[in-house]
């Protein structure tokens, strides 16, 4: 490596062994500060989304429906 990037690579490999050996470990895994900003992102877009189109997607439902 040129040692040019943000991530190091003996760090990643023991996060990724960490979870390995955890027995619950995460469905997604954002490892670096790069993929934490992306991915922090991806998340207010969809709760902005949803927020904005939250009136037509509830309208969608039967008057008297159970919701949980």
């Amino acid at each position: 490596m040129n040692n040019n990037q943000a991530g190091d690579p003996e760090k990643l490999a023991t996060a990724l062994i960490k979870v390995a050996a955890d027995a619950n470990p995460p469905l997604h895994l954002f490892l670096g500060t790069d993929a934490y900003n992306a991915a922090n992102q991806k998340i207010a877009a969809v709760q902005r989304d949803l927020e904005n189109w939250k009136s037509l997607t509830i309208s969608t439902d039967f008057e008297d429906a159970v919701t949980v």
